[in-house]
């Protein structure tokens, strides 16, 4: 049986990041993803999740920062994220060219991308659905689309 932490009740969570919470709520019509998770137990989140998360997003592992968003914008879709598939491609849309955006949001399989790129959208497709069909020998089909270990963390 799967079991899910209910992020909205944390005994944890400082009075301020819960009244951010609230207004972000209030102000978008839904709770943002990152900092509700971060806010559930900060003492364990915010050193090294937060750092991950602005890493990540700043371009890293040999990804550019238009990259990084469409990355983001691509799992917000998978997720079903509304909010954060909107705030990240509207910075992918910075960075890259609108068409590129739309054909991997549309679908990624036919969208006109580098081989790296197409091996990135799949792994993220099978980590965000599909986690448990992650095995070495799929990792080694992704990394026959020219991703290294860098790009792959």
């Amino acid at each position: 049986m799967l079991m899910r932490v209910d992020l909205l009740k944390s005994p944890h969570r400082p009075w301020f990041m819960s009244l951010g919470l609230k207004f972000a709520k209030w102000r978008v019509g839904a709770f943002p993803g990152p900092p509700l998770t971060i806010s559930y137990k900060p003492a364990f989140f915010q050193k090294d999740f937060i750092s991950y998360i602005v890493r990540g997003m700043a371009g890293s592992g040999g990804w550019t920062k238009g990259e990084a968003e469409l990355f983001a914008s691509f799992v917000s879709k998978l997720n079903q994220c509304e909010f954060w598939l909107t705030a990240h491609a509207a910075v992918a849309a910075l960075h890259l060219p609108q068409e590129t955006l739309d054909a991997v949001l549309d679908d990624w399989t036919t969208a006109d991308v580098l081989a790296k790129t197409r091996g990135a959208l799949e792994l993220l497709e099978v980590m965000t659905l599909h986690p448990q069909d992650i095995t070495p020998e799929f990792i080694q089909k992704i990394k026959s689309y020219g991703l290294d270990d860098i790009a792959i963390q």
